[in-house]
């Protein structure tokens, strides 16, 4: 649990660090860092605010770093409201990040990783796989809200069992006094 926490925080604090909102779970330093954001094609609508970035999308900004076949922002009144990235089945979106530097690099993989600003929720879709150190968590699909810190393991829309697997390193457990 803690594990997914960490995983669905540091994707938000990607993409406000990416887009220049305020943020809090980064490091510090990546705040002052120069993004650089690079793909194939990009379109960035300045009216609406709407951007797509499309073919072999990388976002550096200090230890935060995405990768994507495909990058958008949708927003409504000059706020963002959604959020995506888009992997495909030989290569997932990816996310890392380093969120402290006392813990090791946080990596964060699915098919689909999308937020929502208004609602502060987190969603990794399809082949869900956060790592942390020896910390892990896969999934089908995972939805964090940050807000009210609860995960949600949902299933998919096929009849297939699908289950949600969380390994957490017993140093952890015995360190921090929370087994969630």
């Amino acid at each position: 649990m803690m594990l997914m926490l960490r995983a669905i925080i540091s994707f938000c604090a990607l993409l406000m660090v990416a887009f220049n909102w305020q943020l809090s779970w980064a490091l510090p330093s990546d705040a002052q860092a120069t993004m650089y954001i690079s793909a194939k094609s990009a379109q960035v609508d300045k009216l609406t605010g709407d951007s797509v970035y499309i073919g072999d999308v990388k976002v550096d900004r200090g230890t935060t770093h995405v990768t994507a076949d495909k990058l958008t922002v949708h927003s409504v009144n000059g706020k963002a409201v959604l959020l995506t990235a888009y992997g495909h089945p030989g290569l997932l979106a990816h996310y890392q990040t380093q969120t402290d530097v006392n813990k090791p690099v946080l990596d964060a993989y699915a098919l689909v990783m999308k937020y929502y600003p208004p609602q502060h929720v987190v969603e990794l879709i399809g082949s869900a796989h956060v790592t942390q150190g020896h910390n892990q968590v896969d999934g089908p699909h995972l939805q964090y809200d940050l807000n009210n810190k609860v995960l949600v393991t949902v299933q998919d829309d096929t009849n297939a069992p699908a289950k949600t697997l969380f390994v957490i390193d017993p140093n952890e457990l015995n360190s921090s006094g929370n087994s969630q």
